[in-house]
C-alpha cells in the first residue's frame, strides 16, 4: 500500500513538472509572439516613414528637374539674342564689352552646363 501511495505521489510530482514544463512553453511561446508584433510594428512604422519621405523627396526632385530644364531652354535662346546685340553695337558703334546683359548670358551659358549635369543625376535618383 505504501508503494502505491509512493508512485500515487511520484505521479502527482511528475505531472506538477509536466504542468510547468508547458506553462514555462506557453510563456517562451508568448514572448517570441510579442517581440516578434513588437518587430513588425517598429519595420512598418519606419518603412511607412520612408515611404512617405522618399514620396516627398521624389517631388521635390521632379520639380528642381523641371526648373532646371527650364532654365537649360532659356539658355538654349541666349546665343540668338547675343548675336543680336552683337550686331546692333556695331551698328551704333557701342562697345560689347560694355554691355552687362551680355557678360551675363555669356556667363549663362557658361554654367548651363553644371545643371544639365546635375538634372541628368537627379533624374537617374
Amino acid at each position: 500500500m505504501n508503494n502505491i501511495l509512493n508512485k500515487i505521489a511520484q505521479m502527482e510530482r511528475n505531472a506538477a513538472e509536466i504542468k510547468g514544463v508547458e506553462l514555462a512553453k506557453h510563456e517562451v511561446e508568448l514572448s517570441i509572439a510579442d517581440d516578434s508584433k513588437q518587430l513588425i510594428n517598429k519595420y512598418y512604422g519606419l518603412t511607412d516613414t520612408i515611404n512617405s519621405k522618399y514620396s516627398a523627396i521624389s517631388k521635390e526632385i521632379r520639380t528642381l528637374t523641371d526648373k532646371i530644364d527650364e532654365a537649360v531652354k532659356l539658355s538654349d535662346e541666349m546665343p540668338k539674342v547675343i548675336n543680336k546685340y552683337e550686331q546692333l553695337a556695331k551698328e551704333i558703334g557701342v562697345n560689347v564689352d560694355n554691355i552687362q546683359e551680355l557678360k551675363d548670358m555669356k556667363l549663362a551659358i557658361k554654367d548651363v552646363n553644371q545643371y544639365k549635369s546635375l538634372s541628368t543625376k537627379l533624374k537617374a535618383l
